[in-house]
């Protein structure tokens, strides 16, 4: 009797999307995908009736990956970036070929939201570890650009008070020394 039901209840569900769509077609698309899910030849279908063991086993295995993200989270300095992606990677295969219901759609989302998060603190870290240019090479190249006659005059102060700084091409040496940092210009660099 309940199956007579749901069967029922399929059928007017077909039949009012075929009078929706005025579509001989869609009813034939309809049964096909229905025989497809059926025979379980699409991927990523939510499946209601699933093996428990196979459920148990798909949350096992992404549950791994939540708390490896978590692990990867509070270490994201000593985590290399193979390492990420290569997890990373393997959460999305998880994600294609493990999740068919809604609990693990949620597990898979969670250790999604802390890769994320560790991809954000690698690069928190990762920028500050760049240093933003060579103070030694800056100084040499900043040398090189001023004219010799500007340093003998800095380095042995007559006392009128000038610092050179009016004869330095502030313009040529920003653009001399601009390659030599990794910095975006701006234009109170100087």
């Amino acid at each position: 009797m309940d199956s007579r039901k749901q069967n029922e209840r399929e059928d007017s569900e077909c039949s009012s999307i075929v009078e929706e769509s005025g579509d001989g077609n869609t009813e034939a698309t309809i049964r096909q995908t229905q025989e497809e899910i059926m025979a379980g030849a699409t991927k990523g279908v939510y499946i209601p009736q699933r093996d428990k063991d196979e459920a148990r086993e798909a949350r096992r295995i992404l549950r791994g990956y939540e708390e490896r993200a978590n692990e990867m989270m509070e270490n994201a300095s000593l985590t290399t970036a193979e390492e990420f992606d290569r997890q990373v990677l393997g959460l999305d295969d998880a994600f294609n070929s493990q999740v068919r219901a809604p609990a693990d759609a949620t597990i898979d989302s969670r250790a999604l939201r802390l890769y994320s998060e560790t991809g954000l603190k690698k690069a928190k870290l990762l920028k500050t570890d760049l240093r933003g240019f060579e103070p030694d090479e800056f100084v040499f190249r900043f040398k090189q650009v001023m004219a010799p006659s500007i340093v003998a005059s800095l380095m042995g102060d007559d006392g009128n008070g000038q610092d050179g700084s009016e004869a330095i091409d502030w313009f040529e040496a920003g653009r001399r020394l601009m390659p030599f940092s990794r910095r975006v210009p701006t234009m109170d660099l100087m």
